[in-house]
């Protein structure tokens, strides 16, 4: 596509510092967004290691350089939770979220028909914080609409009412969706049981995009999607699954976004 009329010898090093305004207008990308791009690109091409390794080390360098002086206090990310009982895992869930480093956040829960009392949920709700009944019908899929269609951050994130973020979770993974350019993040993050101390740390570094989502690994608990996706209906959860849902929506993104891992338990 647009980067094939470019030399290979020119996506080392050298490329990235000294690429253009101008080629990067005819590339159609920002100064970020090349970057995620090389990374699409380049995960195809393994087998070259020098060129492949020469592009990752430097884009890593960058990105964590730049990671630190990057404001992203004024950008609005939306938290969708579907529930149905368990309401003492989310109350840790809810916890969990409002103890993120980065305070401007929504937090929308979908209360897919609990028939668990929920008054302690609804006494935390407030200008952040809301509540809705799932009105689009039962089951995760469609509670996850909800929240997709109601939701209005710059970015949004999902999380399980059983699972729980590490307080520096989006702080972390805006500023690095930012840097790229992508569309969409995703991380790595740790399985753990509740009746053991055994933990399953989940990576997918140095795996390709196709080997991701056979193994349907890919945790919607660790992904972040920009605006211009979630806000377009035609990327939604098909209610009609039982399972395999998530790993269906993201290989419909997948063909027309840039997805960008972020090497981090988060």
């Amino acid at each position: 596509m647009h980067l094939r009329r470019f030399s290979l010898e020119k996506t080392k090093k050298k490329m990235l510092e000294n690429i253009t305004d101008e080629e990067l207008k005819t590339i159609g990308l920002s100064k970020y967004g090349l970057y995620a791009y090389l990374y699409r690109i380049f995960i195809n091409y393994k087998k070259n290691r020098e060129i492949y390794n020469d592009t990752i080390s430097y884009i890593d360098e960058y990105l964590d350089s730049n990671r630190n002086n990057l404001d992203v206090s004024n950008i609005k990310v939306s938290v969708v939770v579907p529930f149905y009982n368990r309401i003492n895992y989310l109350l840790e869930t809810i916890d969990s979220i409002k103890k993120q480093t980065h305070e401007n956040w929504e937090l929308i829960l979908i209360n897919d028909g609990s028939t668990e009392n929920i008054d302690k949920v609804k006494k935390l709700c407030n200008d952040k914080i809301k509540l809705y009944d799932n009105s689009y019908g039962k089951g995760v899929s469609s509670a996850r609409n909800l929240g997709m269609d109601i939701a209005d951050g710059d970015y949004l994130a999902f999380l399980d009412s059983d699972d729980l973020w590490l307080e520096d979770k989006i702080e972390k993974q805006l500023k690095y969706i930012i840097l790229t350019g992508a569309d969409l993040c995703y991380t790595n993050y740790v399985r753990f049981y509740e009746d053991s101390d055994k933990k399953e740390y989940i990576s997918y570094y140095d795996e390709n995009y196709s080997n991701i989502f056979i193994l349907t690994r890919l945790s919607f608990t660790a992904i972040m999607i920009s605006k211009n996706i979630y806000k377009n209906k035609h990327y939604r959860f098909k209610k009609e699954f039982s399972v395999g849902e998530d790993t269906c929506l993201l290989l419909n993104m997948s063909q027309n976004y840039i997805i960008f891992y972020f090497n981090e338990n988060l």
